[in-house]
């Protein structure tokens, strides 16, 4: 039996609230200090200034390289006080979930459809409150664009609101995924914001123009910014982690034998290794080392290798796993199952071995897009409830990831 979650209920049944000005006179100057300053953030507007040029209501869409950067987008939008999409997830735990409430935050599922976000959305708009929406749905694994999902087109339409980009370069090297636990590091955090459409230029474009034209304004890749500019990064260990980002040797293809230790990320299987420099930038051991330029194009060298195996029809990836959810007061998770989790490229399926007797299959066709947990698992709503996967072999989560991407990319693509 699924545990129905009656915090759920109480979060749909919530009207949204404008963000507080208290917050925003306490919280952004403090937060001014300690992460703008402190991570030397710049921003730079190629619109004359927000509170001249800009007329509530607009949107703003914005990149997603790290965690801090609703913060980033809130500060560069002053003196306006955005009313922010965010993950659903943040409002089960009770900091973050109360932060939100006071920032206004609309909860929203992630890679899912949801109609109480939308309502919301529309409401606030009508009310001429101002929006922020990251396009990309998640933070970037690999620093750079995880790419702009298709619907925002639709929504951009449907709101007829001018639309400001914000673009954030570096906030992904200051605070990368797979090291969210450490401290920032200290380099460089760029914020460029400009217009991107006025409201009456939507009427003009078709769907794949507006796609492209806030693709193009938003894409980033942390590590070619870092190398062009040569900023540098400071900290040492800058390799740290590394291997739960990257598990493909480009020499041999063994798979989870990448080891890293302070600068050095190296195959145990092959040898195959390089050091990354100041910059960020990947230097090999020497010119028998097959390395990809940079961190970023070795993840996406295992995009196009897993893009080619997903093909196969024997495809199939199998771990255990202990099947986790939230209680029905909602600020805790819960192991309720142990089970086995299957990916093919047709489906996603759960079959219970122990605990609450839940099954899942999930047809490739309706699954949107997993959230990866790095050397954990992954997590994924489906028919409005969250389940998160806790695998066995931990580390082969990254794997888990972009096979799901891909293929549901592959099932994108033949639907447009």
């Amino acid at each position: 039996m699924i545990l129905m979650s009656t915090f759920d209920e109480k979060l749909n049944a919530r009207k949204i609230k404008r963000p507080s000005r208290f917050l925003y006179k306490t919280l952004f100057p403090y937060m001014n200090r300690k992460i703008m300053k402190k991570c030397n953030a710049q921003i730079h507007y190629e619109i004359r200034t927000c509170a001249d040029e800009l007329k509530t209501p607009f949107l703003v869409l914005a990149n997603h390289p790290s965690r801090r950067d609703p913060f980033y987008v809130a500060i560069s939008m002053l003196p306006h006080r955005l009313t922010p999409l965010a993950n659903r997830h943040f409002f089960h735990k009770r900091i973050t979930g109360f932060l939100m409430k006071k920032m206004g935050a609309i909860p929203k599922r992630v890679y899912q459809s949801d109609t109480y976000a939308l309502k919301e959305m529309l409401r606030a708009a009508k009310a001429g409150w101002p929006l922020m929406i990251s396009p990309e749905g998640m933070n970037s694994y690999s620093g750079e664009s995880m790419g702009i999902m298709p619907s925002i087109v639709k929504l951009v339409k449907h709101l007829k609101l001018p639309v400001v980009g914000v673009k954030i370069e570096g906030g992904f090297l200051t605070l990368a995924k797979w090291r969210q636990t450490e401290k920032p590091r200290i380099g460089r955090v760029d914020i460029t914001v400009k217009q991107l459409f006025q409201s009456n230029d939507l009427s003009a474009m078709s769907d794949n123009e507006i796609l492209e034209h806030i693709s193009k304004e938003l894409y980033y890749d942390d590590f070619e910014w870092s190398s062009q500019n040569q900023i540098e990064w400071r900290g040492g260990n800058l390799a740290r982690n590394v291997e739960h980002a990257i598990y493909l040797c480009p020499r041999c293809e063994s798979e989870f034998a990448i080891k890293t230790h302070g600068d050095t990320i190296e195959c145990g299987n092959c040898g195959n290794g390089a050091v990354i420099n100041k910059y960020y930038e990947i230097v090999p051991f020497d010119e028998t080392c097959v390395i990809p330029k940079s961190i970023s194009k070795w993840y996406n060298l295992q995009r196009d290798n897993l893009r080619n195996s997903i093909q196969d029809d024997d495809f199939a990836l199998q771990d255990n796993v202990k099947l986790v959810m939230f209680n029905k007061k909602g600020y805790k998770e819960k192991v309720v199952g142990e089970g086995i989790l299957t990916l093919t490229n047709k489906t996603l399926t759960y079959r219970h071995t122990k605990g609450e007797s839940i099954t899942l299959d999930i047809a490739c066709t309706d699954l949107q897009g997993v959230v990866l947990k790095y050397n954990k698992g992954i997590y994924l709503y489906h028919q409005d409830t969250y389940y998160c996967f806790h695998l066995d072999k931990g580390n082969t989560s990254v794997k888990w990831a972009i096979a799901a991407e891909q293929i549901c990319k592959v099932y994108s693509e033949k639907q447009r």
